[in-house]
């Protein structure tokens, strides 16, 4: 099975590892300023199981940072950042310690 998608591709991982699914190769690529991640899966008489990691940032593409892969995360941390500055401190704790934990995750994989 070959996929395609430009957002939501941590959902898509999740649905295929519960569909014993496993991921077999991932491309990350950029079209008219829109990066696509593309998935290729087959079924799997295994049970498969992905790290939060792997889920969120594709088992194949984290052994293959390449330039859109780095430039996909850099805009995801930009948007964090732009969200942070725009919270109320007082009235968001929530979501900022949400949001503070997913900047960390994307800089430690960076």
């Amino acid at each position: 099975m070959i996929l395609q998608s430009n957002i939501q591709t941590e959902n898509l991982r999740q649905t295929l590892q519960q569909l014993n699914y496993e991921i077999i190769d991932e491309i990350i690529m950029e079209e008219k300023g829109h990066i696509y991640e593309i998935v290729v899966a087959e079924y799997s008489t295994q049970l498969i199981e992905l790290s939060s990691d792997e889920l969120k940032f594709g088992p194949k593409l984290l052994n293959n940072k390449n330039e859109y892969f780095i430039k996909k995360w850099q805009r995801e941390l930009e948007a964090l950042y732009h969200i942070k500055s725009k919270l109320n401190t007082e009235q968001h704790h929530q979501r900022l310690a949400q949001i503070n934990d997913e900047i960390a995750v994307i800089e430690r994989v960076l």
